[in-house]
């Protein structure tokens, strides 16, 4: 997993690139913490750059659901490629999570 981060006066954007795996389950829990631990109010997964996401990648995202539910942090799912936004869609995130 490969990203950037960007932050602006509303919090934090990720920019993901190449392929999300379940390997990557503890670089992505540490962008979670940090999420957590700096009370940021926004945080936008860019996803348009992705070129390859299994299922366990997938589950990544449902950590997010997990750890936010109870937490004023809304989730921007940004340009999420074709193939991927119905299995997201389909997740029935709660209400702090939003595409656009």
């Amino acid at each position: 997993m490969k990203y950037e981060k960007v932050e602006n006066r509303l919090g934090i954007e990720y920019k993901f690139s190449e392929k999300i795996t379940f390997q990557d389950i503890e670089e992505f829990n540490t962008l979670i913490e940090e999420v957590k631990n700096n009370k940021i109010k926004h945080l936008i997964l860019n996803l348009s750059q992705v070129t390859y996401i299994d299922c366990s990648g997938l589950g990544l995202f449902l950590l997010l659901d997990y750890n936010f539910i109870e937490d004023l942090t809304k989730v921007y799912f940004k340009q999420v490629p074709d193939y991927i936004y119905p299995l997201l869609k389909g997740f029935g995130f709660n209400s702090n999570f939003r595409f656009i």
